[in-house]
């Protein structure tokens, strides 16, 4: 007996494990006091890794600009013959840049603390929003002696989908096969409720009104406790009211971004200043610091306004690469008919809509490759023994093609892409020299989103299996186990797709 108890403790653990790790930072840091400390904090890893920042990639053509226009400057006044009437045109005053300067610092700390206030908003939102389901899924439990199993697993697979509902919904995505694996794990496959839920505009609303009648039916069923049912109806109601007040204010910040003549007047501010800084340099220093100073000034400013643009959408993907599930769970996402098959029409729209767009005659092939019963469509199950690794492939193909897209074919995009290979090639360089290995760094700074969502969802789900794991016993343990290695298993397998 002993021993089939300690069996289950370590197939908890390991499953609980797989959904999501326990207290750790957003960038996936244990808490752990000096090591977290030195994880996030390492001068010679901030250093050696400036050349692979992505924030330095989005402004390089922006930064290339003010590099050639502090080479042209330098080069003419130091070319120049002495006398030259035009060198009193590169001879600006330095006064102007210093008069500005004040105002261009308090700019920038208010653009950035603008943009921080909205993050910290939103971080503040979905952490009310945890709460609350948190205590729902303690509440349920604990009261699960008036509610059948049936009526438990509905508000769990409601609360364990909305926040996934809600990061679809901020992200603007629509990918209901990540929704549908969660109530699949839950039993709740067939559910006419489920089938409108993944076919849902607002897919969090529609899981509250979903929730609140599973509560109401849960309480309904009971008639021998009334006293305690009505209490938990309004203990459920509070809490439901609440996660609606989060999803109104979470729309409040997608939808009310910063004014764009705001934005516009910044960005017009910090590059007319660098553009004109040469000029105020060419008297205070010599023609070969020219450029540097500009471009160390430059970069400074622009990656600041880059940052600020970057966290002022907390829900955004930031500066990550946005993921697109290839797997068996988004096959509702093709299947655009419900017809429970995909077709070479279907299959062609729903592929163009992730960026791939493919001919008549690879479609063709396509679905004849894993049409195994030959009726020109795939079906569920052909969809998930054999087309997935082609949907990898193809993903694969549509990430190398953004990336020659996102590449500017102008004078501004080269220089910007050899300069940030020039500011690679340095640090390497210098860690040649000091025996530093860059694979040492390359860890970096892994919190690429702004808020990673998606983390915080299996968290949310982690904390609701739990609390139902330390209440249940023996087959009812295993089952919810098995609904824990389901969660994670929905959770993987996501395949980059745009940089």
């Amino acid at each position: 007996m002993g021993t089939e108890v300690s069996d289950l403790d370590a197939a908890e653990t390991r499953a609980l494990e797989a959904l999501a790790s326990i207290l750790t930072t957003d960038d996936g840091l244990r808490l752990s006091g000096a090591e977290m400390r030195e994880a996030r904090s390492n001068w010679v890893r901030d250093i050696m890794s400036t050349g692979r920042s992505r924030v330095l990639t989005k402004i390089s053509s922006r930064l290339a600009v003010s590099v050639l226009v502090a080479s042209l400057v330098a080069a003419v006044s130091n070319w120049s013959p002495e006398g030259s009437w035009w060198l009193e045109v590169f001879q600006v005053p330095g006064w102007p840049h210093e008069l500005v300067g004040g105002f261009l610092a308090i700019l920038l700390v208010f653009r950035t603390d603008q943009a921080y206030g909205r993050f910290w908003e939103g971080r503040t939102q979905w952490s009310t929003m945890a709460a609350e389901i948190r205590s729902l899924a303690r509440v349920s439990v604990a009261n699960r002696q008036i509610a059948s199993k049936e009526y438990l697993d509905e508000v769990l697979a409601h609360l364990s989908a909305f926040p996934v509902s809600l990061k679809q919904h901020l992200r603007g995505e629509n990918d209901p096969g990540e929704l549908e694996a969660i109530y699949e794990a839950f039993g709740m496959y067939d559910y006419d409720s489920v089938r409108r839920i993944l076919r849902a505009d607002n897919a969090p609303l529609v899981i509250m009104t979903a929730l609140s009648t599973s509560y109401n039916a849960m309480i309904r069923a009971d008639v021998s406790n009334g006293s305690l049912s009505q209490s938990l109806w309004e203990r459920s109601e509070d809490s439901v009211f609440c996660i609606s007040k989060v999803l109104s204010e979470c729309e409040k910040i997608k939808c009310t971004p910063l004014p764009l003549s705001y934005s516009r007047h910044s960005s017009r501010f910090f590059t007319l200043f660098s553009f004109t800084l040469p000029f105020s340099l060419v008297q205070d220093t010599t023609p070969l610091l020219i450029a540097p100073v500009t471009v160390g000034i430059s970069w400074i400013l622009f990656a600041t306004d880059e940052i600020g643009h970057v966290i002022e959408e907390p829900f955004g993907s930031g500066l990550a690469q946005e993921r697109v599930d290839t797997g068996g769970k988004s096959f509702n996402f093709f299947d655009t008919d419900q017809s429970g098959s995909v077709d070479a029409k279907e299959f062609a729209d729903a592929m163009k809509k992730l960026g791939v767009n493919l001919s008549k005659s690879e479609v063709e092939r396509i679905i004849a490759k894993y049409d195994e019963n030959r009726d020109l469509s795939i079906s569920t199950q052909e969809w998930k023994q054999g087309l997935v690794d082609e949907l990898q492939s193809k993903a694969q193909e549509a990430q190398q093609a953004a990336e020659r897209m996102r590449s500017d074919p102008s004078l501004a995009g080269g220089v910007g892409s050899v300069l940030v290979m020039g500011i690679n090639g340095f640090y390497d360089a210098v860690g040649m020299v000091f025996g530093i290995g860059m694979d040492d760094f390359s860890e970096g700074v892994r919190q690429l989103e702004v808020l990673p969502l998606a983390r915080y969802c299996r968290s949310i789900q982690r904390d609701i299996l739990e609390q139902i794991l330390f209440v249940s016993s023996g087959t009812e343990r295993e089952r919810y186990i098995t609904i824990a290695r389901k969660l994670a298993a929905a959770s993987d397998g996501d395949v980059e797709i745009i940089g």
